[in-house]
């Protein structure tokens, strides 16, 4: 938190620590904040990003691989633009190469304005792929979005 004004302008904190997995997007709505955890770890569901956070040399030595493998397919699609490597510097290049990271628990956290978490939506049935974005469009309904799904889902919320 950034504060703007008062007595406190010009300096920030901690808004809320410890969430169990990586937070993406904030959306506002009438109790608080959204907050959509892109990656979320546990117990049961560990987070390969997280093993790999230790390890910034191969953390580099993966992305540079990533980008080698890439090379020849973005260097005949800049001269001979077709379907077949525009796809694969699409899906290899994007997100949908990283789905591993991902864990199949899909999570929403609603947190007020102190920083208090209210409540939070989980899933885990596979119909939603990771959830990067949320917006609650009325009492009972969330909108949700992703970087690796090319659908808008929709959770109908239990009041």
């Amino acid at each position: 938190r950034v504060w703007l004004q008062g007595a406190k302008a010009g300096t920030s904190e901690v808004f809320i620590d410890g969430l169990p997995g990586t937070p993406d997007n904030l959306t506002v709505n009438k109790k608080g904040i959204l907050v959509t955890l892109a990656v979320t770890i546990d117990d049961t569901h560990p987070a390969a990003s997280h093993f790999l956070a230790p390890f910034p040399i191969i953390r580099k030595f993966i992305v540079r691989l990533c980008e080698l493998i890439l090379m020849p397919f973005r260097f005949v699609n800049s001269i001979y633009p077709n379907v077949i490597t525009n796809t694969f510097v699409r899906e290899f290049g994007g997100m949908n190469s990283l789905k591993f990271i991902f864990s199949a628990r899909q999570t929403i956290i609603l947190v007020a304005w102190n920083g208090e978490i209210l409540t939070s939506y989980h899933g885990s049935d596979g119909t939603l792929g990771p959830i990067t974005h949320a917006l609650q469009i009325s009492d009972d309904t969330i909108l949700t979005g992703s970087v690796t799904e090319n659908y808008i889902g929709r959770i109908q919320l239990k009041i």
